[in-house]
């Protein structure tokens, strides 16, 4: 789900554009653990390798980082998690390995975002929405401008998104800190589709994170 003039304008218009930047993808160094050398290498850098081989897909790395004792919920140096790295670029067998060795899917950057949100945001795959949820993500998460995912799809024009989220138990009445639901924001910009997923979903199923 790439960012369109569409979701920025509407990001825009809650008061909400730019409100990731600290937590873009490609943001920390580029090295890697698999091209690092391993001796001399200190713990910041470490970690840092370590989320950038989950962001990066690496997965043999992320292994061995993980069994030489890299906490798993380890913070680089621009607040990430592997898991939020992984889950902001499509990264699911990383993301599921990170889940089993007991990776936070709640984890919050400064911002508040979490990796349900940047999945969202990001437009990973379906697949991996779900798989954050099963493992404990919270779908009604609200980061620090009360931003859910379910209000990300619906800004972005992006049904497949809205109906996977309403199913997982998003609430479309949760609003953001400027007033802005979801469905309120389909209905303004005419987004008649969305609309009428997010009223069929006004009183959505019990979740059970």
């Amino acid at each position: 789900m790439k960012r369109t003039a569409l979701s920025l304008a509407l990001l825009a218009l809650a008061g909400l554009s730019g409100c990731a930047s600290t937590s873009q993808p490609g943001a920390a160094p580029a090295a890697t653990a698999q091209t690092a050398p391993d001796d001399g290498i200190g713990a910041e850098e470490r970690i840092s390798f370590f989320v950038n081989d989950a962001r990066s897909g690496h997965l043999e790395q992320v292994v061995a980082a993980l069994d030489r004792g890299v906490p798993v919920d380890s913070v680089d140096a621009v607040d990430q998690t592997a898991l939020l790295a992984a889950a902001s670029k499509n990264q699911f067998e990383i993301a599921k390995l990170l889940l089993e060795r007991g990776a936070n899917p709640e984890y919050r950057d400064p911002a508040g975002w979490t990796p349900l949100i940047h999945a969202t945001y990001f437009g990973s795959s379906l697949e991996l929405i779900s798989l954050l949820v099963e493992k404990g993500a919270n779908v009604n998460t609200q980061n620090d401008r009360g931003v859910t995912a379910l209000y990300l799809a619906a800004a972005g024009g992006h049904e497949a998104y809205v109906q996977h989220l309403l199913k997982l138990g998003a609430d479309p009445k949760l609003s953001t800190t400027a007033g802005y639901t979801p469905l309120r924001v389909a209905q303004a910009n005419g987004l008649t589709r969305i609309v009428a997923l997010l009223e069929s979903g006004a009183t959505p199923a019990t979740s059970t994170h």
